[in-house]
């Protein structure tokens, strides 16, 4: 099973469709309640595009991950840089994620097999230079 966590728009078929607001998905729920309505050991891939960034606790957020995830699932999570002007422009996000977080990842048991800080184009606005950088972490969970 597949679970797209704070899909917002972006419903994936095939895949449980998970958001606090009503975009017709799967289930309507706040990841900033717990426990998630999931049971133990129920997903192989679990995908989180833009969302950690907006969570109050997201430690307990990957608490949960890691009890729902199968043996060897995989969690893939983008979130903004915290000094790219994605994270500062938008006041929903909450929760700055360092770079040395995801690469080092060591919340639960776990082997990252990649990590990316990818820097947009850069263009310019009047005298500024603006670039835009996310990353990208995905791992294998290890139970």
């Amino acid at each position: 099973m597949k679970l797209n966590l704070g899909c917002g728009k972006d419903i994936k078929p095939a895949w449980i469709n998970v958001d606090k607001f009503d975009y017709n998905q799967d289930i309507i729920f706040n990841l900033d309640t717990f426990p998630y309505p999931f049971d133990d050991n129920s997903f192989n891939v679990i995908l989180m595009k833009d969302v950690i960034e907006h969570l109050k606790n997201p430690i307990n957020c990957l608490k949960e991950i890691y009890r729902i995830s199968k043996d060897r699932c995989i969690l893939i999570i983008r979130t903004p840089h915290p000094k790219s002007p994605n994270m500062k422009k938008d006041i929903t996000h909450i929760s700055p994620i360092s770079p040395k977080f995801l690469s080092e990842f060591n919340l639960f048991p776990s082997e990252v097999i990649y990590y990316e800080l990818k820097q947009s184009k850069p263009f310019r606005l009047k005298f500024f230079k603006i670039v835009f950088w996310n990353q990208l972490l995905v791992l294998i969970v290890k139970k």
